[in-house]
């Protein structure tokens, strides 16, 4: 595995350890903006089986196929981001709910 030194933890099926990044391509990954969103990401983590970070965190997204946010507003999400998979809502269950409807399963 090729690795780098930066701040960054991948949260989820795969997992970093602070101080180095994975260099490998990741088919996705799931951004969340706050803990309160993180249990909706952390559920749509386990349906597509991809890795979730928060987006405080430095990442690197050139290796990345999919970039999915959830919760807060798109701005403050990476480049890498396309609207059609940026997931919100009013209230934190609002945006559980979009979620479910997003993955297909309400």
């Amino acid at each position: 595995m090729n690795t780098e030194n930066q701040n960054t933890i991948i949260e989820g099926n795969n997992t970093i350890e602070e101080g180095v990044i994975q260099t490998r391509y990741l088919s996705g990954i799931i951004v969340y903006s706050n803990d309160i969103d993180k249990r909706a990401a952390e559920y749509m983590s386990d349906y597509y089986g991809h890795p979730i970070i928060s987006s405080d965190r430095n990442f690197d997204f050139r290796n990345v196929g999919t970039v999915y946010g959830v919760g807060g507003n798109i701005g403050m999400y990476t480049s890498y981001l396309k609207p059609q998979n940026f997931i919100t809502g009013k209230d934190r269950y609002e945006t559980c709910k979009n979620m479910l409807r997003f993955i297909g399963k309400l």
